[in-house]
């Protein structure tokens, strides 16, 4: 993650498509889609969102 891609790993598998995980993962954290401007989080956005809220936890 050195240049800020987010990758998501299960038991040391890479799961894909990222974004789909991120997605599923954000529901369940209660995290909202949607940035302030009401446009969708991209994918560096919305793992960013996620590991704020784990790491704030």
């Amino acid at each position: 993650m050195k240049n800020g891609t987010i990758e998501v790993e299960r038991m040391g598998q890479l799961l894909s498509p990222t974004r789909r995980v991120l997605q599923v993962r954000a529901r369940q954290l209660g995290i909202q889609p949607l940035n302030s401007n009401g446009n969708p989080y991209n994918t560096r956005q919305l793992g960013n969102q996620i590991i704020k809220v784990l790491l704030d936890g």
